[in-house]
């Protein structure tokens, strides 16, 4: 993918990082992007992503034809320090001659379901009931 040379609109958060480690997710990547295309996007937007160390994780989405992708600091930049608890930050990612326009969702509340593995094979769900104990049954008929 090829990204558009634009004037950086995030340029102003591009302060001295802040300590202390991490978790970010970033909803609705394509499944059609690699971790490098996902790379290439972040530094666009935070061009001090590339001196700080950084991991970043690719995983399906639980729902939709997407991926989401875990970004883990030890040192926070500025620019993901101001996305705070609960919001949700909105990445508008222009239309290239490869890819349509993608609007990123990056947040670090994780109030959804995440994936932390990529399945191979078929998806088995199991349902697991909890189990009562005698002394809840004896303790019921005593009611």
């Amino acid at each position: 993918m090829t990204l558009l040379r634009q004037e950086n609109p995030y340029a102003h958060y591009n302060d001295p990082p802040v300590a202390g480690p991490k978790c970010f997710r970033i909803a609705n990547v394509p499944l059609t992007w690699s971790k490098k295309q996902v790379y290439r996007v972040l530094h666009n937007i935070d061009q001090l992503l590339k001196d700080h160390k950084h991991e970043l994780s690719l995983f399906p989405a639980c729902s939709g034809a997407t991926q989401t992708a875990l970004l883990n600091f030890e040192i926070c930049t500025k620019f993901f320090r101001r996305i705070l608890p609960n919001d949700h930050h909105y990445v508008p990612v222009p239309a290239t001659s490869t890819s349509d326009e993608v609007l990123l969702v990056i947040d670090c509340h994780f109030h959804d379901l995440t994936p932390l593995n990529t399945p191979k094979g078929e998806i088995v769900a199991e349902l697991v009931l909890p189990s009562v104990t005698i002394s809840q049954v004896i303790n019921a008929e005593h009611l």
